[in-house]
């Protein structure tokens, strides 16, 4: 059971994705989204929350490509390393979402290690450098109790941290919002998507 009840916009949608009842509440929104990109004649969509809430359905009914941060961000990672940490928020959360998510993709053999900070996702940008220590903290034990090679940082609200982490802990620090964007941008140019069930 979530330990909050999901803060909702006008229209339904939840504030922010801490939970898998916020996931699949967001999904249908998304992917009603997603349909009228495809329908505008967008190129890519990218789907900016780690948890990819209406990933795959979203590509059933899309002529366009469709990528989430959370399942191209662990797919790059592999390229960057064998031993693969996940950290995100809500440590409680992370530890299970993660992980399921892991097998899920056929990487659980990969994910070593999966956590968060316990910061609410709306809080992240309210004191960074609290954040960014307790990220740091993660990402060391990580590192040296579960041999972490590359780290992923499990939310978007973590944008533009990656650098700086990497660049102090000396492994790769993956941020998935701009690495799933540059992936995007590439599949693009290579003329790569989705099969769609969409006439």
């Amino acid at each position: 059971m979530a330990d909050h009840l999901p803060v909702l916009d006008g229209e339904g949608f939840p504030s922010a994705i801490e939970s898998e009842y916020d996931r699949d509440l967001a999904a249908p929104h998304v992917v009603n989204e997603v349909i009228r990109a495809s329908e505008e004649g967008f190129h890519a969509v990218v789907i900016n929350c780690f948890d990819d809430p209406g990933l795959r359905a979203s590509r059933e009914v899309s002529r366009t490509l469709v990528l989430g941060i959370g399942e191209t961000s662990l797919a790059v990672a592999t390229l960057l390393g064998y031993r693969i940490a996940v950290i995100s928020t809500g440590s409680r959360y992370s530890r299970t979402a993660y992980y399921r998510r892991a097998i899920e993709l056929g990487l659980e053999k990969r994910v070593v290690y999966a956590s968060g900070v316990d910061i609410r996702v709306l809080d992240l940008r309210k004191d960074l450098d609290a954040v960014k220590r307790a990220l740091l903290d993660e990402a060391k034990k990580a590192i040296n109790e579960f041999n972490a090679e590359v780290i992923v940082l499990g939310c978007s609200g973590l944008i533009g941290l990656g650098e700086e982490l990497s660049e102090v802990l000396g492994v790769p620090v993956v941020d998935p919002t701009l690495v799933t964007v540059g992936v995007a941008e590439e599949m693009i140019k290579l003329g790569l998507r989705h099969y769609s069930y969409k006439p």
